[in-house]
Formats: structure tokens, C-alpha cells, sequence
């Protein structure tokens, strides 16, 4: 890094200590435009960087915000240098107001996929007993994608005991299967395990007192019995249209069968990747 950064950046500090934190901002964000466009990344990330701790450290959100996506669209398709910014995309969600982090957590989650983000965003959604966006929304599911299965299962509980007793096995069974197109079996086991001790005919179809069928099938690469089960819990199955989309992808994923091109489904499968 060329050390006229750092000393510019302390020159930006002193109309920050004198109060004048949206100029601090601008001139961060300007300059490390700057840099960027003649090729310095890694004099513009410094200045990002150590920009967004000092405003996150004085609650300027708004100007934080700005930061953060300079950031991603500095590091662009770079998974690796992504990857190492998983702890700063996770200290600016857990510290920003809801209104705030939506601006870019969908960005950096798409950039950073990391079991290590979806924890730190599932844990904050927790805390804010937000559980339905924690661990059973179609589109954020992050405990789902965290390597954290006990509290995934804590959550789907806490959703639950809402008021959803009654969908009790739809909760359990869409969640197992969304881990197994997320390549996840064992985790897709344990949560059956734990979850769901009493049978429905729901439950059945992924879950017996052993493996479960499903799971039984995908193991000895027995596509014959997926489609029969398929075919035996139709009006189980039919409980939820999101469960058919599940077993799409299942079927993709693990007997290479591709889906039927029906409506939104492409759409549907992609979120489920």
C-alpha cells in the first residue's frame, strides 16, 4: 500500500474529530473512487475499511452503507477476497438498524457465501426474534445454510410454538429437504431426528424410524423408489407447492433428472441453490 494513503486518511480523521462525519465520508468515498479506477484496489479497500469502522463506531449508517457496497463492487466476482471479508460484511449487519443492513446484506451474502455470514445474520435475526426469516423464509432460510443444525432447530421450533403447531411436519419436512438441495444430508437427517418423533403421513415420507425414506433412496441411488413415494404421499405433497419444488431439485441434484419447465419453477430451484 502506498503510505500517502494512510496519510491521507489521517487527514480525513481530523474533520471527523472535529464533528464533520458526512464530509468524512464523502472524502473516503471519493478518493477511494479514485483509486479504484487507476487500479490501486487495495489502497481503495484501506480506506473503505477503516472508514466504515469509524462511522459504524458513530452511527452514521447512512454513509456506512455507501462503503460497504464500494466495497463489493471493488472486490466484483473475486469469491476468494471475498470469502475474506466474511468478518466485516458480519460486524456491519450485526451493528446496522434493519433499514440499513437490507441495503446490502443480499449483495454480500451472494459475494461472501459463507456458513460464517448466514450464522452471523440468522443469530441477529434470532435475537430480534425474527425467526421466520432466520430459519424457514423461502429466500433467507439462513440457519438453513449456517453449519449450525442445533440452532437451526431451536429456531424452527420458536417458529412453531408461534402459533404453526398444527404445520408442525410441513416446517420439518420442507426444512429437511431444503438442506438436502443444499447438499446437506446429514444435517437433512438430523433435523428429522430431533424434530419430528411422531409420524404423519408428511413425515414418513422423508423421515422413518431409521434413515427415512427419502433419505434411504438418495443413499442407494434408488430413483424407482423416489418416484414411487412421489406417487404414494401425492396428497401430502400437495399440502404445500413449495415441497414439489424441493423434490425437483432433490431429484436434480442427487439422479441428475431435470425439472419440468412449469411456470416459476426455474426461478424457485435457483433460490434453493
Amino acid at each position: 500500500m502506498d503510505p500517502k494513503t494512510a496519510e491521507q486518511l489521517g487527514h480525513f480523521r481530523e474533520s471527523l474529530e472535529e464533528g464533520r462525519t458526512y464530509e468524512y465520508g464523502e472524502r473516503i468515498k471519493s478518493t477511494a473512487k479514485r483509486l479504484a479506477q487507476r487500479g490501486k484496489n487495495g489502497d481503495a479497500m484501506f480506506l473503505l475499511l477503516e472508514g466504515t469502522r469509524d462511522l459504524l463506531a458513530r452511527g452514521d449508517f447512512e454513509s456506512t452503507v455507501g462503503m460497504v457496497l464500494q466495497v463489493i463492487d471493488i472486490v466484483g466476482t473475486n469469491q476468494q477476497e471475498a470469502v475474506g471479508l466474511t468478518a466485516y460484511f458480519a460486524d456491519c449487519y450485526v451493528k446496522m438498524p434493519p433499514v440499513f443492513r437490507e441495503k446490502f446484506i443480499s449483495k454480500a451474502l451472494k459475494l461472501c457465501n459463507t456458513p460464517q455470514l448466514y450464522q452471523a445474520v440468522a443469530e441477529t435475526l434470532d435475537r430480534e426474534e425474527n425467526y421466520v426469516s432466520a430459519a424457514v423464509s423461502y429466500t433467507q432460510s439462513h440457519w438453513l445454510k449456517a453449519d449450525d443444525t442445533l440452532r437451526l432447530c431451536a429456531s424452527l421450533e420458536r417458529v412453531i410454538a408461534l402459533g404453526y403447531r398444527s404445520e408442525r411436519d410441513l416446517f420439518i419436512s420442507r426444512a429437511a429437504l431444503h438442506l438436502l438441495c443444499l447438499s446437506k444430508p446429514a444435517s437433512a437427517k438430523e433435523v428429522l431426528l430431533r424434530l419430528a418423533p411422531t409420524a404423519t403421513p408428511l413425515v414418513n415420507f422423508t423421515r422413518t424410524p431409521h434413515l427415512g425414506f427419502l433419505l434411504q433412496a438418495i443413499e442407494v441411488k434408488n430413483y424407482k423408489l423416489v418416484a414411487y413415494l412421489k406417487e404414494k404421499y401425492d396428497l401430502s405433497l400437495r399440502r404445500d407447492p413449495s415441497l414439489k419444488t424441493y423434490l425437483a431439485h432433490v431429484e436434480k441434484k442427487y439422479f441428475g433428472i431435470e425439472p419440468p419447465r412449469e411456470g416459476g419453477l426455474a426461478g424457485l430451484l435457483n433460490l434453493l441453490a
